[in-house]
């Protein structure tokens, strides 16, 4: 299991996706992004890939100021996407 975390100004759609595409295999189930507002302002995103059996293949999250308008799209207003794979 990879686990990391990285703080930057604007969380960008495009490092998540390079995320996923580093880390999703033949043996990933979905994929799942929390969005969540921490204490000192700033918005928290994590991604994990996992299994056909729940478990986790691989984590990350970042820290910033704000989400890109493309990620912004993807949560759609919501804290939690989930995608079948």
């Amino acid at each position: 299991m990879i686990i990391a975390a990285l703080f930057v100004a604007v969380i960008a759609f495009s490092a998540i996706n390079e995320f996923f595409d580093a880390n999703v295999t033949d043996d990933s189930r979905y994929i799942q992004l929390v969005k969540e507002r921490i204490d000192n302002g700033n918005v928290k995103v994590i991604a994990g890939v996992f299994d056909a059996n729940e478990k986790i293949m691989a984590t990350q999250s970042w820290e910033g100021e704000k989400l890109d308008d493309e990620l912004e799209a993807v949560f759609n207003g919501q804290e939690y996407v989930l995608r079948v794979l």
